[in-house]
């Protein structure tokens, strides 16, 4: 197995046995299949460490064809965070930004699927309550989360995506 994933059931990596090997997983995808012809951004909220992640994360990765788009996006979207509480995002491919990730829905939406936008908005905090966010948190983080969303949106529509009737 390439970088990225772990053969170990126990490791917080683990692949699984086999892709799309549990039922949530292939429910997803066999949803997604059905609509992908209307997908025109395939957009994942995780947490933590203030990152907006873009295709492809697994070893070796070409840059998407849009990636200079892909990219004046996200930081559309990285201005739209800060903006109200000058929370900082870092912007860019998984591998370049984080580690290399197989497997990852951002990749397989973009590369396999070919939806034009594909990424991934890791939300606070940056490590001091990792996965654990204070409720004091959570209303800011929900927030800022939508002038991103407003402002990549927007940016995406100027640059001639979602023209779609």
């Amino acid at each position: 197995m390439e970088g990225g994933a772990s053969q170990v059931a126990c490791n917080d990596i683990y692949a699984g046995p086999s892709p799309a090997s549990e039922v949530e997983t292939r429910n997803m995808m066999e949803y997604y299949e059905t609509i992908v012809d209307r997908i025109e951004l395939h957009l994942q909220f995780h947490s933590y460490g203030q990152y907006i992640l873009l295709p492809y994360g697994y070893q070796d990765a070409d840059y998407p064809d849009n990636y200079s788009d892909q990219l004046e996006i996200a930081e559309a979207a990285a201005i739209g965070f800060s903006k109200r509480y000058n929370t900082p995002y870092t912007y860019g491919t998984i591998a370049d930004v984080l580690y290399v990730d197989s497997g990852s829905t951002t990749d397989w939406a973009h590369g396999y699927h070919k939806t034009p936008l594909s990424m991934c908005f890791e939300f606070r905090d940056n490590g001091a309550y990792g996965f654990v966010l204070p409720a004091d948190q959570i209303i800011p983080n929900a927030e800022e989360t939508l002038d991103a969303l407003i402002a990549m949106l927007t940016k995406a529509k100027t640059m001639g995506y979602f023209q779609r009737s």
